[in-house]
């Protein structure tokens, strides 16, 4: 068995492959990547990218106004940090 921390990266390395209008799948719940998350809204340079997910833990920092150009957020079940998003036209559910 080879040595996982040989392979591992960083949320920024991981993150480098999402493209401008790509469409992303971000797990929900307790096991919501709150690193990968915070690591993308980083990425100023995209536009455009569809975030799928349920209920995402934490602040859902891609659902920021200042974000809507972005990223837009698809929830299959919306909770409260991603509803104001939803309410105000910027994210779907």
């Amino acid at each position: 068995m080879s040595d996982w921390k040989t392979r591992a990266v960083t949320p920024q390395q991981a993150l480098s492959v999402v493209k401008s209008k790509d469409q992303v799948f971000l797990h929900g719940a307790a096991a919501a990547p709150l690193a990968l998350e915070a690591a993308l809204c980083e990425r100023e340079e995209l536009a455009e990218v569809n975030l799928y997910h349920i209920h995402v833990e934490g602040n859902a920092p891609f659902a920021e106004p200042h974000l809507a150009k972005q990223f837009r957020s698809y929830s299959f079940f919306t909770g409260a940090n991603v509803r104001k998003a939803v309410n105000e036209g910027r994210a779907d559910f």
